[in-house]
């Protein structure tokens, strides 16, 4: 399971793909450098993958990072992700009702979460909601 945020950034890494093939192989044999794709979603995608597992407090993986070592981006997902995790039904388990979401989530901040984020998270959590409902799978 831990592995998923290694082999995400490796699939989504920027440096993976040559803008264009026609200024040089893509192993660079014919002596010409790669031309590097930098486009910035797809570096924000690599660090969101690589770690969005990561805790505010270092207990989170692959890293072990910590605090504003964390990318802002990986943080902000961190939480959305782990508010999709509790809220949705998956097939390993049910919906959990609003208030034990909330509960564990509020038991995580400051040590899973940013304190700070997680603020914005409250203070937005209406909207959160609108759109899990939104998007809530339909089941006949």
């Amino acid at each position: 399971m831990q592995s998923h945020c290694q082999l995400g950034a490796a699939l989504l890494k920027p440096d993976l793909f040559p803008m264009s093939i026609s200024h040089g192989s893509r192993d660079g044999s014919d002596g010409l450098p790669l031309q590097q794709n930098h486009n910035p979603f797809l570096s924000m995608a690599t660090e969101i993958a690589l770690c969005h597992h990561e805790f505010w407090n270092g207990a989170g993986y692959p890293q072990g990072l910590s605090g504003d070592a964390i990318p802002i981006a990986a943080r902000i997902c961190a939480l959305a992700d782990v508010y999709d995790a509790l809220s949705t039904r998956r097939p390993y388990k049910a919906v959990l009702p609003e208030p034990d979401v909330l509960a564990i989530m509020r038991d995580g901040n400051g040590s899973q979460f940013d304190p700070d984020i997680f603020i914005c998270f409250e203070q937005s959590l209406q909207q959160f909601q609108q759109i899990r409902q939104k998007f809530a799978d339909r089941t006949d």
